[in-house]
């Protein structure tokens, strides 16, 4: 009991790895109460995002501005500001990238081991992380989500292999077939090491406590 309480706690505070290129949080999980989720700065078209730094998944993906929220269990829309689906921000703009490109008759389609789901389209923007920009590539654009927020995370960014990206033919995710009609592309780090923006073809990632800030 001490240590759910106390876990109960970290959830309603924020660690902050001050001078890194990374923010790291302790909070309720997407997967599992009382999880952690380790989160990066990510910029895309000029705007800001704190993502899920993700090595078991290869999309990198954001809300759409105006995403449409919904309850698995029933499929019915939900307020964006339900507990259920909290996402950090409002969602990505994609009028407001100058760089950003829609990639045409495709689909974004994810199923998530905790029950979580998000749909969308797909399309090509410059991602920057750690000052590392890497320019035309593809991501998702979720319009509807199932998603269990954490009010800080907007979407995840993958890291593993191009076995696993998510975007199919066709404009219709109900005609998705794994891996039938997927169409594979580099995720972030495959299209760094293929524009040179890495001088070797492999990454670590440190994760530091940081210092606890109380949320307001």
């Amino acid at each position: 009991m001490r240590k759910k309480s106390l876990m109960q706690s970290l959830r309603t505070r924020r660690a902050v790895q001050t001078g890194s290129n990374f923010t790291t949080t302790v909070g309720r999980s997407t997967a599992i109460d009382f999880d952690d989720n380790y989160l990066v700065n990510v910029t895309i078209g000029g705007q800001e995002f704190l993502l899920i730094a993700d090595t078991g998944s290869s999309d990198t993906w954001v809300p759409q501005l105006g995403f449409t929220c919904f309850n698995a269990s029933n499929n019915q829309p939900i307020p964006q500001s339900a507990s259920s689906c909290d996402f950090g921000t409002g969602g990505f703009n994609t009028s407001a990238s100058p760089t950003f490109q829609v990639d045409p008759d495709v689909n974004f389609n994810n199923t998530f081991k905790s029950g979580s789901s998000v749909t969308g389209t797909a399309g090509f923007d410059t991602v920057t992380v750690a000052n590392m920009s890497v320019v035309n590539q593809e991501i998702g654009i979720v319009t509807r989500a199932a998603w269990q927020g954490d009010s800080l995370n907007t979407g995840i960014m993958g890291l593993a292999s191009p076995n696993l990206t998510k975007v199919y033919k066709g404009t219709n995710p109900s005609d998705d077939q794994f891996p039938q009609t997927r169409i594979p592309y580099n995720p972030f780090f495959y299209s760094a090491v293929q524009q040179g923006l890495v001088s070797n073809p492999y990454f670590s990632i440190a994760l530091n406590r940081g210092s606890f800030e109380n949320r307001e």
